[in-house]
């Protein structure tokens, strides 16, 4: 059965007032008894007894459709909003190429009105899995590749630190077939500041048959080059470090709604927003020295990287949100990511879409 939702409206600062339809359908009968008498008295006097009719039924469910709602608060500063910790899996591809299936934890510290330091550590899930990935899992194969790892740390310092107010919407809980619940304003504390990073990355690249260009040039054992090679898989270690801008969002709420209809509630809200969009520079991109292939006798064939091509720079937009202390808590990146050169299909928007990536994580965040 659908639920029909009915919303809190503003009456004061401490006080609210809502529909509850429930409760004057209940008192309909008795009140109908009384507009109908008065209706088929009124209609001796003149002929308008219909339009009476209507407006003193819709006065008589709107006199019993009114309820207060007090709001008792415990605590709104978002200045004391001041950390948190969120654990978190997800996915990373670059270009279909590189990239893994990553678990990992993140934390947040704000100092002040100075500063915001965070950091995060993401690990290789498909090698706990021992199944999924980017390729189909090969113990054979994933024992001389290395383990997805990503050490992020973060520092940002604020050049703007201000508070604001912002509409959230408060459940107040269901009952007779309907759902209650409030806007009310909470004060946001609101950040900007320039942002700055060190990466530590490890992934698996692989050279497949999609790439618009040959990546990798192989030798075999005999020095010979056999040319383009679909599946040559090889890993890279990198540093990257980027610099840019940042914007975050933080509420921190604590209060009781107390009504007839449902009762007293306590409700939180507490939030954090955090967006980064930064330049990345890698000044190291270190790569195997051997390319990996398993031939269709399920063996595995070495060949010796001749040549590798790279791409030092690159861009990303970050995210991290967090909803409720407890709460979902998603992080999130896209750009176009340093390291060995990760092409597509060569179409119109290659140039793009080269060595661009998409990482995605849900968890929960405290």
């Amino acid at each position: 059965m659908f639920k029909q939702k009915r919303k809190v409206k503003f009456v004061t600062e401490a006080h609210y007032q809502f529909n509850i339809p429930n409760k004057a359908f209940a008192l309909l009968p008795r009140c109908l008894l009384v507009q109908i008498f008065a209706a088929y008295t009124l209609r001796a006097m003149n002929k308008k007894s219909l339009s009476l009719f209507v407006f003193f039924f819709g006065l008589g469910i709107a006199a019993q459709a009114q309820e207060q709602v007090t709001i008792q608060t415990d605590y709104n500063d978002p200045y004391k909003n001041i950390w948190n910790v969120g654990v978190f899996a997800g996915i990373d591809i670059q270009s279909k190429n590189s990239g893994g299936i990553l678990y990992g934890v993140a934390g947040r510290f704000t100092l002040g009105k100075i500063a915001t330091f965070s950091g995060n550590l993401e690990l290789d899930l498909a090698n706990q899995m021992k199944s999924g990935g980017l390729i189909k899992y090969d113990e054979a194969l994933f024992d001389k590749l290395p383990s997805y790892k990503n050490v992020e740390l973060r520092g940002v310092f604020h050049f703007r630190d201000n508070e604001s107010e912002k509409d959230h919407k408060i459940e107040l809980g269901s009952g007779g077939g309907y759902e209650y619940s409030t806007n009310y304003t909470v004060k946001t504390r609101n950040t900007q500041g320039f942002t700055a990073s060190f990466n530590l990355n490890s992934r698996i690249y692989g050279q497949n048959n999609t790439d618009s260009t040959r990546i990798m040039e192989l030798r075999d054992m005999n020095g010979v080059d056999p040319g383009f090679i679909s599946g040559a898989y090889t890993g890279q270690d990198n540093i990257v470090l980027g610099v840019g801008l940042h914007a975050g969002e933080y509420t921190y709420f604590k209060g009781r709604f107390s009504s007839v209809t449902t009762g007293s509630k306590t409700r939180r809200v507490r939030s954090m927003s955090n967006v980064n969009i930064e330049f990345l520079f890698a000044p190291v991109i270190k790569t195997g020295k051997e390319a990996y292939v398993k031939n269709p006798a399920g063996t595995i064939d070495t060949y010796t990287i001749e040549k590798i091509s790279k791409k030092n720079m690159g861009f990303r937009i970050s995210a991290d949100v967090l909803r409720g202390k407890p709460g979902l808590y998603v992080r999130m990146e896209l750009g176009k990511k340093p390291g060995i050169e990760s092409p597509i299909k060569a179409e119109k928007m290659s140039k793009l879409l080269n060595n661009g990536y998409i990482m995605m994580a849900f968890g929960i965040g405290f």
